[in-house]
């Protein structure tokens, strides 16, 4: 059904310039830098946060960073164009959605983990009451669209950022060892959902808002490559956190619950004093894209 209507309602842009494979070393060296970073993180229990295999990890992977950069500068055709990150809205939108998804799948990992250790529920009973997010989400998502081509992304954003710290922050206060769905879990389970539901499509949307049809692609690729980078960093830590030995279930949830607020802060903060559409020529450049649409 999405192909057929993708068909029918989205229009197609194409780069001439970019025929062949991607440059093999950018790839090897994203893949090793996220991979090795990630792996420090999810076995610092075990290997300590400084042992010698963490620090290893975290050389090896700091290494392939500015190769990485280096590779997608000079490459004939980069994985990532660098050049996009001159436009403050593409920049800025991206940032934003890097630390993003931090919480938002750290917290996925961290909310069915808690149901199941500390409330005992079933996988099924912990799906279904994790569900709630995700349904709360889908219906919001259409109406922040229609929101954030009338009054502009920020003003959407930035009121969706401090819902999600919210929603956070209060699990942290709210959740005790004693199961308690409806008055200690519903209720910041459908505040993520109303935040997640409006951050998503929106800064997608704020990203490639203003570039260029011709980089649309590679714009979409970009945004779709920080969220993965964010995601695989987001759950590292979230497994660590979670999993340290020498502290308890509840103590261990709540600090990864109070960690993923303060970077939904910082979030805020890249929206609200970070992110700003081009004026004049520049924004008639771009593909003016309809998060409604």
């Amino acid at each position: 059904v999405a192909y057929l209507a993708g068909r029918r309602v989205l229009p197609e842009a194409r780069d001439p310039r970019t025929t062949g494979v991607p440059d093999p070393a950018s790839i090897v060296c994203a893949v090793g830098a996220v991979g090795l970073i990630a792996l420090a993180f999810t076995e610092s229990n075990d290997w300590g946060f400084f042992g010698p295999g963490a620090i290893a990890a975290y050389a090896i992977g700091a290494a392939m960073i500015p190769v990485f950069l280096w590779r997608c500068r000079r490459a004939e055709l980069p994985v990532l164009d660098l050049s996009l990150l001159g436009q403050r809205s593409f920049s800025s939108a991206n940032a934003a959605a890097l630390l993003f998804s931090i919480p938002f799948f750290g917290v996925l990992v961290a909310d069915v983990s808690f149901v199941q250790e500390v409330w005992h529920y079933s996988v099924l009973k912990a799906g279904v009451a994790t569900a709630i997010t995700a349904v709360v989400g889908i219906f919001v998502s259409r109406g922040a669209g229609r929101l954030c081509d009338r009054h502009g992304h920020r003003a959407v954003l930035v009121p969706a950022a401090l819902v999600l710290c919210a929603s956070l922050f209060w699990r942290a206060a709210a959740v005790t060892t004693h199961p308690s769905y409806w008055t200690r879990w519903a209720g910041p389970m459908l505040a993520l959902g109303l935040a997640i539901g409006a951050l998503i499509p929106g800064l997608q949307s704020a990203s490639v808002k203003y570039l260029p049809v011709d980089r649309m692609s590679m714009g979409s690729a970009f945004y779709t490559t920080v969220r993965q980078l964010g995601a695989a960093l987001g759950v590292a830590v979230t497994v660590a956190m979670i999993s340290r030995p020498h502290h308890g279930l509840l103590t261990n949830f709540r600090a990864a619950f109070i960690m993923h607020g303060i970077v939904g802060l910082v979030v805020t903060a890249i929206i609200a004093f970070g992110y700003r559409p081009p004026t004049g020529q520049a924004a008639n450049q771009g593909l003016v894209m309809s998060v409604g649409e």
